[in-house]
């Protein structure tokens, strides 16, 4: 893989923060998420406030969904619609 991500998620204030680097650049992009729960699964929908290229979905739009896979343990959902299959683990 080229590029190397992470997120910066604040449950107090229901932002987030997800920076990219690709290259030796590093972008990043900040907004706003909520949780969403169904019998089924959990997730994190992150909403950006303008278009970013680091925007991983299938939609085209600001959002982006993370699905918890465990309570260390998140999974992007771009690989539905042959993006990248990327998971993400927590760290202190």
């Amino acid at each position: 893989m080229d590029w190397q991500e992470y997120y910066i998620i604040n449950a107090n204030t229901g932002t987030f923060s997800k920076f990219r680097t690709r290259g030796g650049v590093e972008t990043s992009a900040s907004g706003t998420f909520i949780f969403n729960s169904t019998e089924e699964e959990h997730s994190i929908k992150l909403t950006y406030p303008s278009d970013n290229d680091i925007i991983a979905n299938c939609t085209g739009d600001l959002t982006e969904v993370l699905i918890i896979t465990s309570d260390s343990t998140l999974k992007g959902t771009w690989d539905y619609c042959d993006g990248s299959g990327l998971k993400y683990q927590r760290t202190e």
